[in-house]
């Protein structure tokens, strides 16, 4: 996500952008391009040893060498860890690796269980006929909390339940105080995910207290390469576990390989490449660094990551010379370079970063390229997004916390000895994407939607996601107990691949998908106020582009009357600073949540417009129309009525509104009056301060059926002859005054 042009230099020489070490197999894959990074002429090896590697891989004919223990090939040298192949020349030794992090999924905890957990058999949860059994696992909250601090298993079972609290110490003071026996921490038998039983099935188990409202879950997998293949009955197979990393990688291919050849909605053609990217460096023997393309055309990788507010690595006027030459992974932060290992892990060449792919200090080059990024991301062959951080120095690989994985007992149905399970928290999946501060950023969003296909680096697991599925890392399917509709949080799922059009129904369609879009982008952190509409650009030019339908500061001008009819949600926030950002009208004047309601394919079918001839006029301040506004107004012939307010003086945030002349007296606050009786309801957009100058009220559409209710805007006059500026928006219901308007006459007024 891109920050707007700052005059400010930063130099980035020191090692605080590589807190961790290089890999010192960064630079060495014997890879030629997709598919072979496992085949360069070496034998490929099985992974079968604890510990962290990106690539699992014999080294090439003049290839590097492999990583844990793993051999050059011909020609190859020896990656850090393994020794040189034939002809190769030596690696690292059999020493430690240099990797970002150890995972070792066999580790298992000191701590011992409590009676009760050595006791626990997880056969006794399993049925043949997959009916779910309840077991009373302890008898009040307070009891299991006590016993976590002995016993691994209980502890892993407190904190599922707790970590939704974490920040709550009188939620967790209540919890810890309880010492009720009515509080029984159960768990529900566990639960089979897939439809179908085959090895590598998914189960998990639900844990709840019900008092407190408490639920969480654990999930449950037998380790490879042991024998443990756990069956009840042939029928129970327990879930795959999280894999090391260069498993990760070859699961990465897997999902980008089914995608190429079997979803036809994800296909993007091979495109000209941005203006500049990074060249990877595919062979390994070469530093990344940035090219100019000149329009080749080529497969590139994007990055999708937090700025956060730590100096993140920039392309300058200054710098850009230097990252022409190279782009050593040694002074990338770990985010940037865990990219690049990504990419090249993919055997894509290219890697398209906008903090290095655009001259940050040049107004003129971000205009030109945050005009582009709509097809930027568009293009993009996949986009990596960092989830798990919250800045460019969390990296993609966060280590995975294996330490609660716990080891517990099951018995076999034919009465053989018991087998070993682990137990493990449920990994963050799908739901909880939305409140990684990744994907609470602004810039994300059309990201998001403008990519055909996304990989998030998360902080327990990856997750693929698509046009066409989604895929959870540890194989549990997405929203697999939700109805359809409830998995995504976020309506930010506008079709790109939809032949919206002004002429068929869809056309409306389109724009309640738009409205519902915006509504969540609008409360979404922006750092630089006047990026709310570049934010969306690439998208808004996307979407022009396919549908013919003309765009103006947010809103579309096939159905501009009920657009207008956005309405404040949520508490007051400050008004936006840094100058100018939008005109009144549009939403992307007012810092907060906004709701569209009025604006959706319901509203379009009950209500029609009661104002005519818009025309709407928008003076861009840069290269890209779509972007930064300079100016804008609205004309339009609607029918505008005058009104009074008073202050509330019990509550200064609400007014008495009463009509022009009225000697209404005791206002209810925020309503609009009638000669003492309600005429409407008024919502501002932002505090208003009494004074003496009138307001006005513009119908803007009316009920079709029985024109029982209307809707429309509060107006503020500028000074000007029929010049006005929006306060907010008002509206009437059935058992207000629908007539309000009916003696009052169409004029031509202007709205900045």
């Amino acid at each position: 996500m891109c920050l707007p042009f700052s005059s400010k230099k930063h130099t980035y020489e020191k090692s605080e952008y590589a807190p961790r070490p290089a890999p010192a197999w960064s630079s060495n894959y014997g890879t030629t391009g997709r598919n072979t990074l496992h085949r360069n002429g070496g034998h490929r090896h099985h992974y079968t040893s604890p510990g962290f590697a990106y690539v699992g891989a014999t080294g090439g004919d003049g290839g590097g060498g492999g990583h844990h223990g793993f051999s050059g090939g011909d020609g190859g040298g020896g990656g850090c860890g393994g020794g040189g192949g034939d002809g190769g020349g030596g690696g690292g030794g059999g020493g430690p690796c240099g990797c970002a992090f150890d995972l070792d999924l066999h580790k298992t905890p000191t701590m011992p269980l409590c009676k009760t957990c050595e006791a626990f058999d997880l056969a006794s949860l399993l049925d043949q006929d997959r009916e779910v059994h309840d077991l009373v696992f302890h008898k009040s909250i307070s009891k299991l909390r006590t016993s976590a601090s002995i016993c691994y298993f209980c502890r892993l079972l407190w904190t599922t339940l707790t970590k939704d609290q974490a920040e709550d110490s009188e939620v967790l003071s209540t919890l810890e105080g309880d010492d009720d026996h009515q509080s029984p921490v159960v768990l529900r038998g566990i639960q089979y995910v897939n439809d179908d039983y085959e090895p590598g099935g998914v189960f998990r188990c639900k844990v709840r207290c019900d008092r407190f409202r408490l639920a969480g879950y654990v999930s449950f997998y037998s380790t490879e390469g042991d024998g443990n293949h756990v069956t009840h009955l042939d029928n129970i197979i327990f879930s795959r576990r999280i894999k090391p990393a260069e498993q990760q990688f070859d699961l990465l291919r897997e999902w980008a390989d089914d995608c190429d050849q079997n979803h036809s909605g994800c296909h993007r053609d091979i495109s000209k490449l941005p203006t500049r990217v990074i060249d990877v460096g595919l062979d390994g023997k070469q530093e990344p660094r940035l090219v100019e393309t000149d329009g080749e055309i080529g497969r590139y990788m994007t990055l999708s990551h937090c700025w956060g507010l730590h100096p993140v690595i920039q392309t300058t006027s200054l710098t850009i010379g230097d990252h022409l030459k190279e782009l050593p992974l040694s002074k990338l932060p770990n985010t940037f370079r865990d990219a690049v290992i990504v990419t090249r892990a993919m055997g894509i060449q290219y890697l398209w970063i906008d903090s290095l792919c655009i001259i940050q200090d040049s107004k003129q080059d971000w205009e030109r390229e945050s005009a582009n990024m709509g097809s930027i991301y568009f293009s993009s062959y996949l986009m990596i997004a960092a989830s798990g951080s919250t800045d460019s120095r969390g990296g993609c690989f966060i280590p995975r916390d294996t330490s609660s994985h716990v080891e517990l007992r099951c018995s076999q149905p034919d009465g053989n000895d018991s087998i070993r399970v682990m137990v493990r928290p449920q990994p963050g999946d799908f739901i909880h994407l939305p409140k990684r501060t990744l994907h609470t950023r602004a810039w994300v969003l059309q990201e998001k939607i403008l990519s055909s296909r996304m990989v998030n680096f998360d902080t327990d697991q990856l997750l693929w996601q698509c046009k066409e599925t989604l895929i959870a890392e540890d194989g549990i399917p997405p929203g697999w107990e939700f109805p359809a509709g409830r998995f995504f949080t976020e309506p930010d799922d506008l079709n790109l691949s939809f032949p919206y059009t002004t002429d068929s129904s869809e056309g409306s369609s389109f724009e309640a998908d738009w409205n519902g879009m915006v509504a969540h982008y609008a409360s979404r952190g922006i750092t630089k106020s006047f990026d709310k509409l570049p934010a969306l650009s690439g998208l808004a030019k996307a979407m022009e582009d396919r549908t013919g339908i003309g765009y103006a500061a947010g809103l579309w001008k096939a159905n501009l009357a009920h657009s207008l009819l956005w309405g404040r949600v949520g508490p007051w926030l400050r008004t936006p600073t840094g100058g100018y950002r939008a005109p009144s009208w549009s939403w992307a004047a007012l810092e907060g949540g906004i709701s569209m309601t009025i604006g959706n394919a319901h509203g379009l079918d009950v209500f029609e417009p009661m104002v005519q001839g818009l025309e709407s006029t928008i003076e861009p301040s840069g290269l890209d129309p779509r972007g930064m506004i300079k100016s804008g107004h609205l004309m339009l012939s609607g029918r505008v009525r005058a009104f009074d307010k008073r202050q509330n003086p019990q509550d200064p945030g609400y007014f008495h509104v009463v009509e022009v002349n009225s000697r209404a007296e005791g206002a209810v606050s925020d309503y609009l009056l009638d000669k003492g009786d309600v005429a409407g309801q008024i919502i501002f957009d932002e505090p208003f301060k009494a004074n003496d100058q009138p307001l006005y009220c513009l119908q803007v559409v009316r009920r079709k059926e029985n024109n029982t209710s209307w809707h429309g805007l509060i107006l503020e006059s500028t000074g000007k002859e029929k010049e006005f500026r929006r306060l907010g928006r008002c509206f009437t219901e059935y058992v207000h005054n629908p007539m309000w308007f009916e003696d009052v006459p169409m004029e031509r007024i202007k709205i900045i």
